[in-house]
């Protein structure tokens, strides 16, 4: 199963208008799903189109931070749009949340059965170093670590370990989102995580404010400059 960022406050406020009742959470949709046509089944007998009426979630707990929902559709469809795409990514829209179709034989006619990793509460961790490592930490650490990565990629033969060190450009990476400090930024603890904890983290990724202009309006002046400076000789360059 393949999961997506997730939107927290979108995620509850579609969750707060839901109706709730003892078996779970209902909400109608009343509208047309437009397929992908590319089910492993019924291949050019099913519909263009399906009408769906109503969506049930129906949460299966929640363990260190993670909930994962099971997620029933009623349509007017074949059993066989089981594994069209265009389903499943209509209804993760609908929910608030990345869902798939689980096995086939929980799919009916009229009824598809589908799961997601609906988490709803923020997740952390505890380093090596016993210090707290929650979500808010993890955004700033990946979007430092990503946008460096953008840098040197862009640097190209430039970034050679001598002109602009590796420490260099993720200080410039960190200062695109407020930080002078490299040490502020919680990279150790990020570099750190298993693929587990990794995987949960991203589930809730939001990239942070940058300051000024944007990361992206920046990244090509950045670079340009860098290689202006690396060029005349000046050493040791931070934004």
């Amino acid at each position: 199963m393949s999961y997506t960022k997730l939107n927290i406050k979108e995620l509850q406020n579609r969750l707060d208008a839901i109706s709730e009742d003892a078996d779970g959470k209902d909400m109608p949709v009343n509208k047309d799903i437009k397929l992908a046509g590319d089910s492993r089944y019924g291949k050019g007998k099913n519909p263009e189109s399906v009408f769906v009426t109503k969506v049930e979630i129906l949460p299966r707990g929640d363990e260190d931070g993670v909930a994962m929902a099971d997620v029933f559709v009623e349509h007017d469809g074949p059993m066989e749009i089981y594994t069209d795409s265009g389903f499943e990514a209509e209804i993760s829209k609908i929910v608030g949340f990345k869902v798939d179709f689980t096995e086939s034989g929980m799919q009916q006619p009229g009824r598809a059965s589908l799961e997601g990793l609906s988490q709803v509460s923020e997740y952390s961790i505890t380093t090596r170093d016993e210090r707290d490592f929650d979500q808010e930490d993890f955004n700033l650490a990946h979007a430092v670590t990503v946008l460096a990565n953008k840098l040197i990629a862009k640097a190209g033969d430039r970034y050679d370990g001598k002109l602009l060190t590796q420490r260099e450009y993720y200080n410039d990476a960190s200062e695109q989102y407020g930080y002078s400090d490299l040490e502020e930024v919680p990279l150790p603890a990020y570099g750190d995580l298993e693929d587990d904890d990794m995987e949960k983290f991203m589930a809730n990724y939001k990239e942070p404010d940058a300051i000024g202009e944007s990361v992206q309006e920046g990244e090509a002046e950045l670079a340009e400059l860098k290689d202006m400076l690396g060029r005349s000789g000046v050493m040791g360059f931070t934004q």
